[in-house]
């Protein structure tokens, strides 16, 4: 297979949302999708810098290997790209429940991808992103109640020490936990296309 050329929105793992003007993809053909794709075992079929943006609503928490996906959409993605992920947060009841969840997000899970090394010094990939936000969410959903309750999650999001604090004591848990991220390439050179394989 060839690979795309299209330069816009990526909706990764869309499921029902099929979302118009943007490039679809899924493994379930059960779904409509315009590209289906197991990027874990296939990466991701686009050219280095071809995505502007990427979407993914409770996608990457399926990912058996996380920092490869992550690697694919730094690859994929533009210098400045913006990605957001909502994914379940480790608290929550859907997080641990499902077989097919093989990752648990909270505050700190990107911190080894991030420009500034993390305190420990953990560094286990090339790829580096400019975390701009990182939100506690009570409910998952887009219904008018998860809406509304929704509402007050800012009482758990004043800073990040607050959020950690949030994380071990808040007793109900929360549901999901939202990431805003920022591609950062400083170095073309660090664009890994070595070994890539012809994949649409």
């Amino acid at each position: 297979m060839k690979k795309s050329n299209l330069n816009c929105g990526l909706n990764l793992g869309c499921g029902n949302d099929y979302k118009k003007g943007w490039i679809n993809l899924d493994f379930n053909k059960e779904v409509t999708a315009d590209i289906y794709c197991d990027f874990d075992k296939d990466g991701l079929p686009f050219r280095d810098n071809s995505i502007t943006h990427v979407f993914a609503y409770h996608t990457i928490e399926h990912s058996k290997n996380l920092i490869n996906l992550m690697e694919e959409l730094w690859r994929v993605c533009e210098n400045g790209a913006i990605i957001k992920f909502h994914v379940p947060h480790y608290t929550g009841t859907h997080a641990l429940k499902y077989p097919f969840h093989h990752n648990y997000f909270g505050i700190d899970t990107f911190l080894t991808f991030l420009e500034k090394p993390n305190m420990c010094g953990e560094r286990y990939s090339k790829a580096r992103f400019i975390l701009h936000e990182e939100t506690l969410k009570l409910f998952s959903g887009k219904h008018s109640f998860t809406k509304f309750i929704n509402c007050f999650n800012f009482l758990f999001n004043f800073n990040h020490l607050w959020k950690m604090m949030m994380e071990k004591l808040f007793l109900f848990g929360f549901e999901e936990i939202y990431y805003k991220l920022e591609v950062r390439k400083k170095d073309s050179k660090l664009v890994r296309t070595e070994n890539v394989k012809t994949r649409m």
